[in-house]
């Protein structure tokens, strides 16, 4: 997508390490991939623990791509144009659930091929402004009416 494009690329880490131990930290992880890149130096790995510096990044952007639900979600409701990487069946299911299914790959070798032309087709389609957020929060208060339920009987 680089070459094709000439764009740049930010990566906006969701998970920030908790401590010096902690291996579930996505700015280590995006350092890792950009180091591996043909193109690295054409990307930023946006480190800053600011969340609203991070929402201005995803919400501006021409193509916001995650893996993780909660990227999905926020670019999704910020009108982002959105490419998800299932790793995770709910990542699908949501991108479903906001018909957006077509602009999701499966986190496998015989998917990931895929994403650069998913990522330009989502540049040319445009954002994600027509997905039903009141469908998303009607579920979502449903699904609040039914633990509060559940819980009142425990």
């Amino acid at each position: 997508v680089l070459e094709r494009t000439g764009k740049r690329i930010r990566f906006v880490p969701m998970k920030l390490a908790v401590g010096p131990n902690d291996v579930d930290d996505d700015v280590a992880t995006a350092r890792r991939i950009q180091s591996q890149m043909k193109y690295g130096s054409r990307v930023e790995v946006l480190d800053t623990k600011d969340v609203r510096e991070r929402i201005d990044v995803i919400k501006n952007a021409e193509v916001a791509v995650g893996m993780r639900l909660h990227f999905n979600l926020i670019a999704t409701v910020l009108g982002a144009p959105t490419v998800a990487i299932a790793y995770n069946p709910k990542v699908r299911s949501f991108m479903r659930a906001t018909d957006q299914e077509l602009f999701t790959v499966d986190l496998s070798h015989d998917q990931l091929w895929k994403l650069p032309d998913l990522v330009l087709h989502r540049m040319a389609f445009g954002g994600s402004r027509h997905i039903p957020i009141q469908r998303l929060q009607d579920a979502a208060a449903l699904n609040w009416r039914v633990l509060e339920k559940v819980s009142s009987r425990a």
